[in-house]
């Protein structure tokens, strides 16, 4: 469970990545453009034993761990480039949140996200990812929350107490 908006977007970017992401030598290739070299370079073998992997189109289970984490992150930081190119048309968030003085609890079939017209602009979370990625993630969260809360239609004033999940569509 995540602790605040940041954190339930990263884990919706991270769920995505497990889904979506390629998971054969070639799939990464033919999606990234991976090269065996560069295969050979993010995975920490020889560009031989890249090559193989490539014509056999299998990564020994020793290896697997590493291949992995290394797609999963090139399709999370291509998505980031991604939102932060376009925004999001769509995010809906699961959790505790409160606005001015109330609190509220969304329900499966009610998330907060954003109105119907509205959409989180591509500066805006390029904003969000630059302060995150320069080691601010309290400003970061706070600037996602307070774009939400304008694209929610409740203007200043929405915090999460607790965010569970965030769905998104990107423009």
């Amino acid at each position: 469970m995540a602790r605040n908006l940041l954190d339930a977007l990263n884990q919706g970017l991270d769920n995505r990545a497990a889904r979506r992401a390629p998971m054969s030598p070639l799939g990464a290739g033919a999606s990234f453009g991976w090269s065996a070299s560069e295969l050979a370079a993010r995975l920490g073998v020889s560009p031989r034993t890249a090559r193989r992997y490539r014509a056999t189109n299998v990564i020994p289970p020793h290896r697997l761990a590493d291949f992995d984490r290394e797609v999963r992150g090139e399709y999370e930081r291509r998505q980031r480039d991604r939102i932060g190119r376009r925004g999001l048309s769509e995010l809906k968030v699961q959790g505790r949140y409160r606005v001015s003085k109330s609190v509220y609890e969304t329900h499966p079939d009610a998330p907060v996200k954003i109105m119907d017209g509205e959409h989180i602009p591509g500066a805006t979370m390029r904003e969000v990812f630059a302060l995150e990625d320069a080691g601010d993630p309290a400003a970061a969260n706070e600037l996602l929350e307070q774009a939400l809360s304008e694209a929610y239609g409740v203007g200043e004033g929405l915090s999460f107490e607790r965010a569970d999940s965030a769905e998104y569509t990107i423009r």
